[in-house]
């Protein structure tokens, strides 16, 4: 989460003359300033920035500088949203900066970021306070990347082979956001639960198994020293499995199944080849097709998941 805020951070500042902003009037005060440069790691000065929006491509490393410099007074609390697809969850909330490093002068602060993002814009609202309880609020929508098919007349897409490490790997990541579409250890998963729509584990009754953060069998299930049970927000994602369908073909079998994921918190005992419909708390509808799984707890699954991307 550190880098994100960090992230965040600076875009809003660097974009705050083209973006709302709203500011407590203090003609005597003189507001903090922040100057950003965002190169992409594998070329050097090239500016990412355009206008009020950040444009980048999925997974790619950037480097950020920030260089921050307060203003006449203090801050004293920084609060942070986002949103994406619907759900908000908060990025920094931060109290008594007075105490903190950004406070003792113009400080820089160089971090590399791997970009992230939803399948609609990225809603950012911004608010800090001072000590002398100046106020400003920033608002800023960061720009998604549109998916547009080789084939005009496609309606589905496939996306890439998505792995999912069992409760022991130690190396694949075990949880998987739908919205924004990637897979998350268990110790960013657990700093960030909100975003987390499934897990897989393969139990000894379950065997291999795909679950919601809120199922009771997936709760009970250790990843290493932690527990989905511990987590202060666990997801509602139901399932349904499908039979004798073409996972390839989805065309054939998606108008007549993909509302019946109403009830189960869990797809149990998967094999390679099966399709599975899900239905995420935020409503978002998909699916999966079980490309192969290796091991046990220590193991894997391979699955492709399916969008619908036209109505």
């Amino acid at each position: 989460m550190k880098k994100l805020s960090y992230l965040l951070f600076a875009v809003l500042f660097i974009m705050a003359n083209n973006v709302f902003v709203s500011c407590t009037d203090d003609e005597n005060a003189l507001e903090p300033t922040v100057s950003v440069k965002a190169t992409y790691a594998a070329k050097s000065n090239e500016v990412i920035y355009n206008g009020d929006v950040l444009e980048a491509d999925e997974g790619m490393i950037i480097t950020f500088k920030i260089t921050y410099s307060m203003g006449t007074n203090k801050l004293k609390e920084v609060r942070m949203s986002s949103e994406i697809d619907g759900k908000n969850r908060p990025v920094l909330d931060s109290l008594d900066l007075d105490k903190g490093i950004f406070n003792k002068g113009a400080k820089s602060i160089d971090f590399t970021w791997e970009t992230n993002f939803g399948k609609s814009d990225e809603k950012i609202k911004f608010y800090a306070v001072d000590t002398k309880g100046l106020e400003c609020e920033l608002n800023v929508t960061i720009k998604s990347k549109v998916y547009i098919p080789e084939d005009p007349e496609d309606e589905f897409r496939t996306l890439p082979i998505t792995l999912l490490g069992g409760q022991q790997n130690a190396t694949a990541g075990s949880f998987y956001s739908v919205s924004l579409g990637k897979v998350f250890t268990v110790s960013t998963a657990t700093n960030d639960p909100g975003i987390i729509d499934f897990a897989y584990f393969h139990g000894d009754l379950n065997k291999a198994t795909i679950a919601a953060p809120d199922d009771s069998d997936a709760q009970t299930i250790s990843y290493g020293s932690t527990k989905m049970s511990s987590w202060s927000i666990t997801n509602s994602t139901k399932f349904h499995v499908l039979s004798g369908v073409d996972g390839s073909k989805p065309a054939n079998w998606w108008n007549d199944n993909i509302d019946k994921a109403t009830t189960n918190t869990k797809a149990s005992q998967l094999a390679a080849g099966q399709v599975v419909i899900f239905k995420t708390q935020r409503g978002t509808k998909g699916a999966f097709v079980v490309d192969e799984i290796s091991g046990t707890k220590s193991g894997y699954i391979k699955i492709l998941l399916i969008e619908k991307i036209k109505n």
